[in-house]
């Protein structure tokens, strides 16, 4: 099995387009109206997991996944889903992986630790993350959103 990126006139593209459509997850669909009208920026990615020339997972890494624009953390790894005949393989976690590489080439900093919102409060593990990277908990901003995800060229 390997995970790749892939965007428009991948040999995979068309591929997983078919596999989003007929996958038993509802949302498949949408991702493959995305692919069809190739709604992704530039950088943006398709990531699959394939197995002998078969596609058995996928997930998006994008600027923005079904949340509001107000929302200020990017990008996202979405619309994440395996074949049921492969899971239980963590699949995912590979698919995942992939996109924290892929985030890496881009120069973002990966916060995997902390998703804070009003129901989790998770502002702890945030401290904890930007004191391990960067050595700063203090006055600096915390909750700002290059303390979680930073990209100079962006």
């Amino acid at each position: 099995m390997e995970i790749v990126l892939i965007r428009q006139n991948h040999p995979f593209w068309n591929k997983t387009i078919s596999f989003a459509e007929n996958c038993s997850w509802k949302a498949g669909s949408a991702l493959a109206k995305m692919m069809r009208n190739n709604s992704f920026l530039d950088w943006e990615r398709v990531i699959v997991a394939n197995g002998n020339e078969n596609i058995i997972g996928y997930c998006t890494f994008t600027e923005k996944d079904e949340l509001p624009d107000t929302y200020e953390y990017t990008p996202f790894i979405g619309f994440m889903f395996v074949d049921e005949n492969y899971r239980r393989k963590r699949i995912s976690e590979q698919m995942i992986k992939k996109g924290a590489e892929y985030a890496k080439e881009l120069n973002y900093m990966l916060c995997s630790q902390w998703a804070e919102s009003v129901a989790n409060n998770d502002r702890p593990y945030l401290i904890k993350w930007i004191e391990e990277h960067t050595g700063d908990a203090g006055e600096s901003g915390v909750g700002r959103t290059d303390y979680v995800i930073h990209n100079e060229a962006r």
